[in-house]
């Protein structure tokens, strides 16, 4: 099943047995490349991906809880900008060399600032929190955008750009 129909599908009233094959489409996508007892993060409205859990407790709260309304696109899942520029290129041989990249991770983490953490005194296997070491390093070259890499750098592109 491919994405755009396993987002279509978690749109779908729930628990229906379309809503169901999208919870299923979307934890087969999050897994691919990972182990069966991996964690990652739980995409339901109250945890909001603040939170790694197993497989089987993600199902139960996208069933129960519902998927996060607006998370379209699966950044924390394996839905990254790589990935989706390949299905960019797919659909098109242009591709803009000014994606936002800072735009992209915003939209997708906007809802997890701001709020406080969310507690589950019942789970036995109570969750990690922070981000997988994956994560991490994603967010560190993020942040590593806006580091100059050489101080003269601009000056240079500046004198270029008016020769041009």
């Amino acid at each position: 099943m491919d994405l755009e129909t396993i987002k279509k599908f978690l749109r779908s009233p729930r628990p229906g047995d379309d809503y169901l094959a999208g919870v299923n489409g979307f934890l087969d996508f999050a897994y691919t490349g990972k182990s069966a007892d991996a964690k990652i993060h739980c995409p339901c409205v109250k945890c909001v991906n603040r939170f790694l859990l197993k497989r089987n407790t993600v199902y139960e709260h996208l069933v129960c809880d519902g998927m996060l309304h607006r998370y379209t696109v699966w950044g924390c899942h394996g839905e990254t900008a790589a990935y989706i520029s390949a299905k960019k290129r797919k659909r098109s041989q242009h591709v803009g060399i000014n994606s936002n990249m800072r735009q992209l991770v915003h939209d997708v983490f906007r809802n997890a600032d701001g709020v406080p953490p969310m507690t589950d005194h019942d789970d036995p296997n109570p969750p990690e929190t922070g981000p997988d070491p994956e994560t991490k390093a994603f967010f560190d070259l993020l942040r590593d955008v806006d580091e100059p890499l050489w101080k003269g750098l601009r000056r240079l592109l500046e004198s270029l750009g008016s020769v041009m």
